[in-house]
């Protein structure tokens, strides 16, 4: 008798069900947390809708203010009449209102920052605002400055070398305290600046072409107000944006498919002198546009791993938060579905930010009307339901029949309410054949058997599915091992 087991996962998406690295899982896995402990399965934190207020601020961006308070940058009511642009604050679970402005929406996919005890950003297509001190009695300014361009999208900020610097269209404007410059920095009049990261001495500017797949990094010493110093070349599509991950510009390149029936690629780019290169690339199915579904904002970097939220594939609206990081300190990197949203189908996916503990996201959901800001739980104990699809195993022998005896499955003494369920696939079958579940309180282990009246067929590959499920309450469900023992048959002469 042979034995399969599986007794860590941490090793990320493979490349496909059965092509992968060591500890790798298929690439349809949902809701896992890799960077808990790499012998254990588990799910990451929820994501739970705990705030009341702006329910319909579809919020665009969040940011913690020196004065500990939260602030989200929104609409005053989005699909309403009242769509102005609204800088929100957060006070317990309660978000109200600190500004709002006379007309016009809020610029899509902008910022909002702090710069010496004030909050800057867009209130109109070409007007900054801002909100302070917040020191002290702060009020809000809707007509601070003008910008050159006027814009609706893509208006991103950055503070380096002690200035404040706002992107409209292909300028740069800057703010010393004292003196606002509205074109600081000039690039050709058919570029967009999409992304502006700090990098050492320079601000790291992430821009493309509109209408076409064609970007670049560009490197500006803030000293010199007119050049850059020098620029690369992005790789295999349409940049949506950059992160500064321990001195690593990290950041994300939609290749778009032309049509629904045709498939893009999502691709992880790494920069750390050189050429800029592609570190990894996902397989998104039937995705045309990134206008909706992944955005500059909804890029962030926490303990070295960047964040990655959007949606994947248009005709399911599958999406989420994914994470690219090391689970293993100096280990291999890798890329997973780390947060469902709390929702199992999404349509847009505007922002995320982690601000302290907390992962806060903008999304719109599969209601239809339902704009939902959701942040990672403060309990200890709710956890999400995870799904984990293994590699198809086939023990070398692709071409020979095996005999399943039991599949035993290991886990951690089972919270009340809670049930893990264990699924196969035998020769790539199109569906799941359910084994059976595990769901006794305090049980730590469940041994499946043709024996128990549970019938196992034979295969020539083999791939699992375990997903967790807590059906009332909060609990966490932790998985330690899947252990299949089998015997191989004979090929007839």
């Amino acid at each position: 008798m042979k034995t399969f087991t599986i007794s860590q996962f941490y090793g990320g998406d493979a490349v496909d069900e059965k092509l992968g690295r060591k500890n790798q899982f298929a690439n349809t896995s949902t809701g896992i947390d890799i960077y808990y402990k790499p012998s254990i399965l588990r799910g990451n934190l929820k994501m739970e809708t705990v705030e009341t207020g702006a329910t319909s601020a579809r919020m665009i961006d969040f940011v913690k203010g020196s004065d500990g308070t939260t602030y989200g940058l929104g609409y005053l009511l989005y699909g309403g009449a009242n769509i102005y642009m609204t800088l929100w604050k957060l006070t317990g679970t309660t978000w109200s209102a600190a500004g709002t402005a006379s007309a016009s929406a809020p610029v899509e996919d902008s910022q909002v920052v702090e710069y010496k005890d004030y909050l800057y950003c867009y209130t109109q297509t070409n007007k900054i605002g801002r909100y302070g001190t917040l020191s002290s009695s702060p009020t809000f300014t809707e007509d601070w400055q003008t910008t050159t361009n006027s814009l609706t999208i893509n208006g991103p900020m950055a503070v380096t070398n002690n200035e404040l610097y706002i992107a409209n269209g292909n300028l740069i404007a800057s703010w010393d305290g004292t003196t606002w410059t509205p074109a600081a920095y000039t690039l050709p009049s058919q570029w967009t600046i999409v992304s502006m990261i700090p990098w050492g001495k320079y601000l790291a500017l992430g821009v493309r072409l509109p209408g076409s797949v064609t970007s670049k990094l560009i490197f500006w010493d803030t000293a010199e107000l007119t050049i850059w110093e020098f620029a690369k070349d992005c790789p295999e599509g349409e940049l949506i944006g950059i992160r500064n991950v321990g001195d690593v510009l990290k950041g994300l390149v939609l290749n778009p498919a032309t049509d629904g029936d045709h498939d893009g690629y999502l691709n992880v780019i790494d920069w750390r002198g050189g050429a800029v290169s592609v570190a990894h690339r996902k397989q998104l199915s039937g995705l045309v546009s990134s206008s909706l579904v992944f955005r500059n904002n909804g890029l962030d970097s926490r303990n070295g791993t960047l964040y990655i939220g959007g949606v994947t594939a248009i005709a399911t609206n599958l999406g989420g938060i994914w994470a690219w990081g090391q689970p293993v300190p100096g280990g291999r990197f890798a890329f997973n579905h780390a947060f469902s949203m709390g929702t199992t189908t999404l349509q847009h996916f505007h922002c995320l930010k982690w601000i302290g503990s907390f992962l806060y996201a903008s999304i719109y959901d599969s209601t239809g009307t339902d704009y939902k800001i959701v942040r990672s739980s403060s309990t200890a104990s709710a956890y999400e339901d995870l799904s984990y699809d293994s590699l198809i195993f086939d023990g070398g022998k692709p071409y020979m029949d095996k005999e399943m005896v039991d599949v035993i499955l290991n886990h951690n003494a089972l919270p009340a309410n809670a049930v893990v369920t264990l699924k196969y696939k035998v020769n790539r079958a199109s569906s799941w054949t359910t084994i059976g579940t595990s769901s006794t309180t305090s049980a730590t282990q469940k041994t499946f058997n043709n024996i128990s009246g549970v019938n196992l067929d034979d295969f020539k590959e083999l791939q699992l599915q375990v997903s967790t499920n807590m059906s009332t309450g909060d609990g966490l469900i932790e998985i330690t091992g899947i252990t299949v023992r089998y015997n191989e048959l004979e090929i007839p002469a």
